[in-house]
């Protein structure tokens, strides 16, 4: 079992932007970079969060401008599970784009990824 918790600033962990879209990822294959598809924001200043969950204890290297790792760039087990979070500060609703993330070692398993968007406290 794998806990990861983040924690932001001004951000109001409660009140969801854009709801959560989640999707299984099949196992990539080279280069094994792992798409996640964008979301459209509703308000300024919203936190869109993206997390991929693999079934192997892989390490990950962002591949998407703009985006950065929260904490570590991936929290794995021994027990055969990893877990990677990103995060992207829109200024102005819209949409994030796609957000890539790479398998580097032990790459080519599959997982699933979803992301969402919190708002910022008024």
């Amino acid at each position: 079992m794998s806990v990861v918790m983040h924690a932001f600033k001004n951000i109001d962990p409660t009140v969801i932007d854009a709801a959560q879209v989640a999707a299984a990822y099949g196992a990539p294959v080279t280069p094994f970079d792992v798409n996640i598809s964008g979301i459209t924001t509703l308000t300024p200043g919203a936190l869109a969060l993206s997390v991929w969950i693999s079934n192997d204890d892989n390490t990950w290297a962002l591949q998407s401008a703009g985006w950065a790792n929260i904490g570590l760039a991936q929290y794995r087990n021994i027990g055969g599970l990893s877990i990677s979070t990103a995060y992207l500060l829109m200024p102005a609703a819209g949409n994030t784009s796609a957000v890539i993330n790479r398998q580097l070692t032990l790459g080519g398993d599959n997982g699933v990824g979803f992301i969402l968007s919190l708002k910022q406290l008024p």
